[in-house]
This record gives C-alpha cells, structure tokens and sequence, in this order.
C-alpha cells in the first residue's frame, strides 16, 4: 500500500520540473554534525560537496517567529494564537492565514532565493499548531483558522514555486506531523517525517 501511495503521488501529484527527474543526493550539515560545528567543519563540507559537483541548498522554517525577533517585536498580532499561550520550542507559528503574513513572507523569501541561489530548499516545520486562533477573525469564525492556515500556505508555496521552478524544495514536518498530499505539487522530494531524510 505503502508503494502504491507513494507511485500515486509521483505520477499524479506531484507537478513541476523535478517530476520526473531523479533527485541528488543530500548532503545535510545538521545529519553531519547536529548542533556541534564551528565555521572550519562547514566549510570542509561545503568543500567535499562542491568537489563531488553539489549544488547549495539551504534549510529554513519560515511558518515560525522567535518572541525576541524583530518580525514578533513588530508584528505580535501576525501570530497564531493568543499571547498568553505557551511557546513551543522557543517559537510562535505565525499566522498564515492573514493575507499580510503571506505576503511578508513571500517577499522576504523572494530576496532570500534571488540572493543565495539555492538549487535546494528544506522547508522545515518543527512546531506543532497547539492554539489555531487569529485575532483577524470573530469568534465565530475562529473554526476556519486552520483551514485558511493551509490555503494560506498554499498561496505563499505558489507564488515561490512560480518564481523559483527549478529549485528542489523538500517538506520536513517532524514536529508539525503535517501530512497533505496537497503539498505535493510543490514538493518534489518526499515529505520528511523525522528529520531524516
């Protein structure tokens, strides 16, 4: 069942440039050393990697905000949930489901892929959604939160899709435990439910 999932998604998910090519091999500096590397480790690794023709890639979880972060600092009202809820991994989720977050946050990730180039992307999403409230919507309204959420998302992934078609861009959800197969047309490498890969 488990291939046949997997062949599903392949042929009649999954869209874009990467649908049918074969993808590289990852080299991750956070599988290579976890949180325990000095700037000589990852430039060997970036060295060996250049040497054997690999292209850079970068990991990063936009979905999130620091409390001490100037994007929180500016923009308490972007995030998801009520202030007095507990912080998970020193983080808030921000608010994807205010068009203005999305917008912010295709902006910010446009500059970021036309300046580093990357041929890679981790999108990573750690946190689990513990309080899906938006002080954008009425109380009557908050059961569309987690809904508008994924559109949201959605919304920013095509614009960044649209943009960058030839970057490989991989869903790490191991936190999150975020399943949908709707991603897939964005995603061309297979969602990563543990970190691993």
């Amino acid at each position: 069942m488990s291939g046949n999932l997997h062949v599903f998604i392949q042929e009649h998910i999954v869209q874009g440039w990467w649908k049918k090519r074969q993808r590289p091999v990852l080299v991750n500096s956070w599988e290579s050393f976890y949180v325990r590397f000095t700037q000589k480790d990852l430039l060997r690794l970036a060295k060996q990697g250049r040497e054997l023709g690999m292209g850079f890639g970068l990991w990063v979880e936009p979905e999130m905000a620091s409390e001490d972060s100037g994007l929180y600092k500016a923009h308490p009202d972007w995030i998801l949930g009520r202030h007095e809820q507990a912080i998970g991994r020193t983080q808030y989720v921000l608010n994807l489901s205010r068009p203005e977050v999305q917008d912010y946050l295709t902006a910010v990730l446009t500059k970021v892929f036309k300046e580093a180039k990357p041929a890679y992307v981790k999108w990573d999403m750690n946190r689990i959604m513990t309080d899906a409230y938006s002080s954008a919507l009425p109380p009557e309204r908050q059961g569309e939160v987690r809904h508008r959420y994924i559109l949201g998302l959605y919304r920013v992934l095509d614009a960044l899709t649209a943009r960058f078609p030839k970057i490989l861009f991989e869903s790490c959800t191991s936190g999150g435990n975020r399943t949908d197969s709707g991603h897939g047309r964005f995603w061309q490498q297979d969602v990563c439910a543990d970190g691993g890969e």
